[in-house]
């Protein structure tokens, strides 16, 4: 797929949500912008196509207008459904647009269904897959949803809406509810330096312990504590709606799986089961998680570091104290004797700006595990290579 007809594809996809987000008021003002994002969004599907199908490399499009576009498609073979219901709704985009003439919520209806229909079908014609397809493979590709948003787009198209809500939910908790996740502190011994390594490291604080989870949870899915402030700033970060997670969170069943677990369990909700299985719903849900996932695959693509793991090794040249700071009066932890070897993860300098120190950051595989954090002076050790 053409880089540029992705990048096309990605606007369009995001002027979509947000003529679905304006058009829920249904008032006259808000369907108006609607329509004119709506006629934005089928006019950048229209353009990704041609670029897809190589027509800028013969001739430029840059002049081509909204009608003119439906031709050079058509030219190529590609039916573009409903066309007559889109070329009207160009024409009220720009009396909205240069004439401050409003549009009804009823006819924004009857142009949102043409436009999801046109999208659908012009994108199976040119891509070989559904807009949200395209999303998925090119956006999310590899992540650990992927598989769980495949399911569920298999189970709308054959009909089963049940499995498709349990498998959109599947894909939020593996992207999002698997980090709010307290299983694993049930386990008093379980809980590492700074709960590195732990799922469920964004549930609030004093959910993380045993005597917690004893006293509060009261089945499977309490396992999952949300720290509503930790969502709201990662969905900040991520470029998404609060909406989009609450309403997922509200619309779909609540799934749970124990860490290293191939099996689900899935909570019948009254609410969801006589009210949410809907094909409405489904394909709501769908959407809004591909969407909101994309977001959150984006942001961390996006972001750059050095990977974890990189030590230097120290042995000691004379029986030294480790200190919990960087400093001569600091508390001591531990007694460490010549000869030894440790782990270490940086050389700083100490609170009195003067003495350098090499900070310990060493784990025993030993039953239960031994952590060995702390400074000693940079004069106490000598690095090896192996």
């Amino acid at each position: 797929m053409k880089s540029q007809a992705l990048s096309g594809i990605q606007v369009s996809k995001e002027l979509l949500s947000q003529a679905v987000i304006l058009s829920r008021s249904e008032d006259r003002f808000s369907s108006s912008a609607a329509l004119v994002v709506l006629q934005d969004a089928v006019e950048l599907i229209f353009l990704s196509s041609l670029i897809e199908l190589g027509v800028d490399e013969i001739s430029p499009l840059e002049g081509l207008s909204f009608d003119q576009m439906i031709g050079a498609l058509g030219k190529q073979g590609v039916k573009v459904p409903k066309s007559g219901t889109l070329k009207a709704m160009n024409k009220q985009r720009v009396i909205v647009k240069h004439y401050g003439q409003i549009v009804d919520f009823q006819s924004l209806s009857t142009y949102l269904g043409a436009a999801n229909q046109a999208i659908d079908t012009i994108c199976h014609q040119v891509f070989g897959k559904s807009i949200d397809d395209i999303y998925r493979t090119e956006i999310i590709g590899g992540a650990p949803s992927a598989s769980h948003l495949d399911a569920a787009i298999k189970s709308l198209e054959a009909g089963d809406i049940w499995e498709t809500l349990v498998s959109v939910r599947k894909a939020i908790f593996v992207e999002i509810e698997e980090d709010y996740c307290i299983d694993e502190y049930l386990d008093s011994g379980a809980k590492n330096y700074f709960g590195l390594g732990m799922r469920g490291r964004k549930s609030p604080y004093y959910t993380q312990n045993k005597e917690w989870i004893s006293n509060n949870v009261q089945n499977a899915f309490d396992f999952i504590q949300l720290d509503h402030e930790n969502i709201r700033m990662d969905l900040m970060e991520w470029g998404a709606s609060t909406d989009q997670f609450w309403n997922l969170w509200r619309l779909t069943p609540k799934v749970y799986r124990a860490k290293n677990s191939k099996y689900w369990i899935i909570e019948r909700d009254a609410r969801v089961v006589s009210l949410g299985v809907t094909e409405g719903n489904a394909k709501y849900c769908l959407d809004t998680a591909i969407n909101l996932i994309a977001k959150r695959r984006r942001h961390l693509s996006a972001s750059r570091s050095l990977e974890w793991g990189a030590k230097f090794l120290i042995e000691i040249l004379s029986d030294t104290e480790l200190r919990k700071k960087a400093d001569v009066e600091s508390d001591v932890i531990r007694t460490l004797r010549s000869g030894e070897l440790f782990d270490a993860d940086e050389i700083v300098y100490g609170i009195d700006l003067e003495t350098e120190y090499v900070h310990l950051a060493h784990l025993t595989p030993t039953k239960p595990p031994d952590f060995v954090f702390g400074y000693i002076p940079l004069t106490k050790c000598r690095f090896r290579t192996s």
